[in-house]
């Protein structure tokens, strides 16, 4: 295990370099999903390369991670998933919002995708859904926690569960659904979100995932019960995250250092990256995936 902080000296704002690559949509046996492959990765994965997978948070889009597939690829096949509900998939009415079933969403695209060996990295929300994905698919054989949600409470919650399910029986009423999606919608561009679709759909969804997020349960699919398969369990988290605070990343990290072996466990601190380092600091992100890719190279 890896604990320090790594406040790079590099200038990471001298590196950004979007990726050229767009979202293809596909279907295939009545399930509808979108991708983002970088270069010629399907074809790396497909010759036997460990085929890194990004996961974006909620919202999340093909935006994210566009500047740091780029630097990930010189190294691994790599490829970024547009969950429904999101970015060019947000017409999506019927979206996974729970934990599960985004996860096993995730591996009905693998199956489609006929992905084999995957190093899966989840960021934010996406996390959660990473860490479903790994407790039921043996092809995961490595997790990797970039600013994710864990198993308390953090700031970018502004209210639980009981009071998202409170917002959207309100949102069913005409009179004041204008107000309160307005409002909703000020508070998401506050924090960060403002390239975002952020219509009447996705909004219900975000409060979707709030209802369906369930600590306890999260808590009970990161232990070794479930994940005992994995080669590897890694995080990274930043001091400085406005959204995942930093008692929410260290009560995440003692969990996991309670649960699985020191040989297995890879942790890693920023103390300046914000809640999305793999746009402000996507030289320490990709160096941290390249150490725990070098484990299948």
């Amino acid at each position: 295990m890896s604990l320090s902080p790594q406040d790079s000296q590099l200038t990471d704002e001298h590196q950004l370099k979007a990726s050229a690559y767009q979202p293809i949509i596909k279907t295939k046996d009545k399930l509808r999903y979108a991708l983002v492959y970088e270069g010629d990765s399907k074809q790396r994965h497909q010759k036997g390369q460990v085929l890194i997978v990004l996961v974006a948070g909620v919202p999340g889009s093909e935006r994210d991670y566009r500047y740091l597939t780029p630097l990930l690829n010189q190294w691994a096949p790599v490829v970024r998933v547009i969950l429904p509900g999101f970015g060019i998939l947000s017409d999506e009415a019927q979206a996974p919002a729970s934990g599960m079933e985004r996860a096993l969403y995730l591996k009905a695209v693998a199956d489609a995708e006929q992905w084999q060996k995957l190093l899966i990295v989840g960021h934010s929300m996406g996390g959660i859904a990473c860490t479903y994905w790994a407790s039921i698919d043996q092809r995961v054989r490595s997790l990797a926690l970039l600013c994710s949600v864990g198993i308390k409470m953090h700031r970018g919650m502004a209210f639980g569960a009981n009071m998202a399910r409170f917002l959207l029986g309100l949102m069913r009423l005409p009179i004041i659904k204008t107000r309160i999606q307005k409002r909703f919608r000020e508070a998401m561009i506050r924090m960060g979100f403002k390239s975002h679709v952020l219509d009447s759909l996705q909004l219900r969804l975000i409060l979707q995932h709030v209802v369906h997020l369930n600590f306890k349960d999260v808590k009970k699919r990161l232990h070794a019960q479930y994940l005992a398969g994995l080669d590897q369990i890694s995080m990274l988290y930043c001091f400085d995250d406005p959204i995942v605070d930093f008692e929410a990343s260290k009560a995440l990290m003692e969990h996991l250092q309670q649960q699985f072996p020191q040989e297995k466990l890879v942790i890693r601190c920023i103390d300046k990256g914000g809640h999305n380092p793999q746009k402000h600091k996507n030289l320490e992100v990709d160096h941290w995936l390249h150490s725990l890719y070098t484990f299948y190279t």
